[in-house]
């Protein structure tokens, strides 16, 4: 048995009146920001029955920063092949063969005017940035892709394995421009958002947000202090402007800043950087008017219609807002970047500043306007913001008993930063959401102990139910030793005093939900939850789990989840084992260990005959082994692959991957640097390779466990 249907996210949430109490988030340094978790695989088509799609898939090396895209074709079954439509190249490699000059269009902004990155179309507030009239441009130059000023040569600048940055926290979004043209569009830490040609991986152009200006000399120092750049979320939608339909991008920079702007690529197609320049719409920074109170905008973006019928992008604050410190919802005018109304939470201080969280849309009457619209923030609070009517004067924050509190404060107060997840309440009134506390800002967030929760609340519960379901998580027996059963305890939604308002489940010490976007699909919750204080006897550490809990009840579904032993069936096999089921106590499995480093939400896609979910997964280990300089791969009797890997500093990363007669295979990997080695040997399905500790290699795995490694930069 796989996934019932095929995957919709649903944008939907819930309310439930409660006082918002006393707490304030721990504030950070964005600069310093842990990896935590990454955007996940994007493909030409969820759809894989065609057998002919393409999964897009970042890579990153943490040693040089290097940044890259894979393009790799997957089969209708979801298996990964070897090869891709970009083959032998990449993202990254293709646009290190492009001339700086004569071969990018990249373009930005001066003040209100588009321009192409040029140093003469600087203002001279840029020009002074970026240095005087002799180091200026050579940084400029330097950021387009300019090599020559590169150590040792030159101005001396830091050595790059590529101008293309590291790509963690911005998703890889497809979009289909027209029947026979596909883009894809990321943001990178190398100061830019690409956009690329899905079919041959060329870089169509390039925008880098004006507001980044000031911080792009520092990709140039050495010894180099990796930056947040173009980190943040992505909204596309096709939107009509009077008649006119026209394709909106609608973009934030995580912890690269404190801004927001806005392109129109109904046609990417550009000539010239005059031509990709034209494209820009709208730029927003906390100078703008209205916009006092942005934060770092953390949040993704949405893109909806209000019910006066103007289009609008509609974000929260972001964090560390220092105008006033509150949780705020900006409702933006789509086609001018105006502010047509800032909804106004009043949580949080300029001193303990709060900041609101990815939005979800809600419309109530099935019109395509948005009427509700929730998010959590950085202090742990769900808010319920309520746009009905056509006078967005009157758009107000809105809870359970008409009133301006938030709709649920998290206990303990934990931080929630990915977007809620809605659908139909199983009594047929209203809506229940669920949620997930985390975050990964600072490094004492990866090693905090602490139990977070999973919540799911009911938005038009009766005002006699006041009580909160509990369920509870316990690690399961069974042929792998790595899955976790959940209680089954049934809530009573009927109208009475006592009864059920909302659930919810303490996840293990440790393991936090963070990235986007955790969804719902028939009735379960779907997420990702990492804890990075697993302590593994090799690297990487860290340990994510998949979890599908009763989006209903937050306890254990009534039908198998997991092929626990991939076998394709799904049977008594896949049961906890030492489990005797009864009422209240379920043996089906809700939870898998996936792996360790660091994870992807899940991208779900419906293969032949089962519906399947998708992850990107690191290692995330930095070896101090600088950039690679070689790699060679050598192949025995078409049994034995040896890839043999050399980095600046000597130091080097073997894998031995032998094919037994059986069918398995046994991969060992070895890194040496200096005195340091460290070995790894595993074994697995000859179709499927295992996660590796080489930070040389991005992992694509589906929910079954089944995994494709990817070798690159040779």
């Amino acid at each position: 048995m796989s996934i019932s249907g095929f995957i919709k996210v649903q944008l939907f949430t819930i309310s439930l009146f409660v006082s918002t109490g006393c707490f304030s988030a721990t504030t950070f340094t964005p600069a310093s920001q842990p990896t935590g978790w990454l955007s996940r695989p994007s493909l030409s088509n969820n759809n894989l029955l065609s057998n002919a799609e393409v999964i897009y898939q970042l890579n990153y090396d943490k040693n040089s920063w290097r940044g890259d895209i894979l393009a790799k074709y997957i089969n209708n079954q979801a298996v990964v092949a070897s090869n891709g439509p970009w083959d032998p190249n990449t993202a990254g490699l293709l646009l290190d063969a492009v001339n700086y000059d004569t071969g990018r269009k990249i373009v930005t902004r001066n003040g209100s005017v588009n321009i192409a990155f040029r140093w003469a179309n600087l203002s001279a507030t840029q020009q002074t940035s970026m240095g005087d009239a002799t180091t200026g441009p050579k940084r400029l130059n330097f950021v387009r892709g300019d090599r020559s000023n590169e150590e040792p040569s030159g101005a001396l600048y830091r050595t790059r394995d590529s101008v293309l940055g590291d790509i963690l926290h911005s998703p890889l979004v497809v979009w289909k421009q027209d029947l026979s043209t596909q883009r894809l569009f990321v943001g990178a830490n190398d100061g830019m958002l690409h956009v690329f040609n899905t079919a041959n991986g060329q870089e169509v152009f390039a925008y880098i947000p004006s507001m980044l200006i000031t911080n792009l000399k520092n990709l140039s120092t050495k010894p180099y202090v990796h930056t947040y750049f173009v980190d943040g979320g992505i909204a596309l939608a096709n939107v009509d402007f009077s008649g006119v339909i026209k394709t909106v991008l609608v973009g934030s920079l995580g912890a690269g800043g404190k801004g927001l702007y806005a392109l129109d690529v109904t046609n990417t197609t550009a000539v010239d950087e005059a031509s990709a320049a034209s494209k820009i719409k709208w730029e927003i920074t906390n100078a703008s008017t209205g916009y006092t109170a942005l934060g770092y905008t953390y949040g993704s973006p949405r893109i909806g219609r209000l019910n006066d019928g103007t289009a609008v992008a509609i974000v929260g604050n972001g964090y560390l807002n220092t105008s006033n410190g509150h949780a705020i919802l900006y409702l933006i005018n789509l086609d001018t970047g105006v502010l047509i109304k800032a909804i106004d939470t009043g949580s949080g201080t300029v001193s303990s500043p709060n900041g609101l969280s990815t939005p979800t849309l809600f419309d109530s009457n099935g019109d395509g306007k948005v009427d509700l619209v929730y998010a959590g923030d950085i202090d742990g609070h769900l808010w319920k913001f309520n746009l009905s009517g056509t006078t967005p004067s009157l758009y107000a924050v809105l809870d359970n008993s008409g009133g301006t509190k938030a709709l649920l404060t998290t206990s303990p107060l934990q931080a929630i930063t990915t977007a809620p997840v809605v659908m139909t309440h199983p009594s047929g009134v209203g809506s229940i959401v669920g949620f997930a506390t985390g975050r990964f800002l600072t490094s004492t967030d990866l090693t905090d102990t602490t139990q977070h929760a999973v919540y799911g609340v009911w938005d038009g519960a009766p005002s006699l139910n006041t009580t909160q379901l509990t369920q509870t998580l316990t690690v399961a027996t069974d042929s792998l030793g790595k899955t976790r059963i959940v209680t089954a305890n049934v809530p009573n939604w009927t109208s009475g005093t006592g009864h059920h308002n909302s659930w919810k489940v303490l996840l293990p010490a440790g393991e936090q939900v963070t990235g986007e976007f955790p969804f719902e699909s028939n009735g379960r919750f779907y997420f990702m939850a990492s804890n990075p204080t697993t302590v593994n006897a090799v690297l990487p550490n860290g340990a994510s789990w998949l979890y599908e809990l009763q989006m209903s009840s937050g306890g254990s579904p009534d039908s198998l989840i997991f092929d626990l032993n991939n076998d394709g069936l799904f049977n008594a096999l896949d049961l906890a084992t030492a489990c005797t089921p009864t009422a209240l106590v379920s043996c089906i499995p809700v939870a898998k260990l996936l792996g360790a480093g660091v994870f992807s939400q899940a991208t779900a896609v419906e293969a032949s005959g089962f519906d399947t979910l998708l992850f990107t997964n690191h290692p995330d280990t930095a070896f101090g082994a600088g950039y690679t300089i070689k790699s060679v791969v050598s192949t025995v009797n078409g049994r034995i692959k040896t890839t043999v890997t050399t980095y600046s500093n000597n130091a080097t990363y073997t894998r031995v991957e032998e094919t037994l007669s059986n069918g398995l295979k046994t991969i060992t990997q070895t890194y040496r640097n200096g005195t340091t080695v460290v070995t790894t040997v595993s074994a697995g399905n000859a179709s499927q390779a295992v996660i590796s500790s080489s930070p040389e290699e991005a992992t694509s795995l589906d929910k079954f466990g089944r995994q494709s490694w990817w070798e690159i930069f040779q």
